[in-house]
């Protein structure tokens, strides 16, 4: 059909239909269920534990976390996935874990509410960056973070 406005409509729509039959597929590929997540995270947390502040493994074990945990346990399952199924690669510093930084909205993402701009934030998940052909960084899925006035 002739020129116009159209052609971006079509795209946005194809984009769109396309990201929800990845998210399908990616939620049949990932358990996200609530006991599968928290034995995921459990896990994970038993093999950093020693590289945390001595604060953070008990502030994350108490009952009143476990949503946020349940959570967190989630959104690593879907990185991990991510990082597996993505083209071009997706990298994670597993330093940043652990790591006490200023909230940047670009680079992180509270799993448990807002945190503001320039608050020190404890990194829980590190982000997913894909690196560009001139070595450009772009994160592409945000550090999971929670507030770091958590572990005081």
């Amino acid at each position: 059909p002739g020129g116009g406005g159209g052609g971006g409509r079509l795209e946005a729509g194809v984009e769109t239909l396309f990201r929800k039959c990845q998210q399908a597929r990616l939620s049949a590929i990932v358990p996200v269920d609530h006991g599968c997540c928290q034995e995921v995270f459990h896990a994970v947390l038993h093999s950093v534990s020693a590289t945390l502040d001595a604060g953070v493994s008990p502030v994350l074990l108490q009952d009143d976390c476990a949503a946020a945990v349940a959570k967190c346990a989630g959104e690593l399952m879907g990185l991990l996935a991510g990082v597996a199924l993505t083209d071009p690669e997706l990298t994670a510093n597993p330093d940043e874990i652990g790591q006490k930084e200023p909230f940047r909205k670009d680079r992180h993402q509270s799993i448990d509410g807002s945190i503001r701009r320039g608050t020190l934030c404890l990194v829980l998940l590190p982000a997913l960056v894909a690196h560009g052909p001139d070595g450009e960084q772009q994160v592409k899925v945000r550090a999971r973070v929670l507030d770091a006035a958590y572990t005081e």
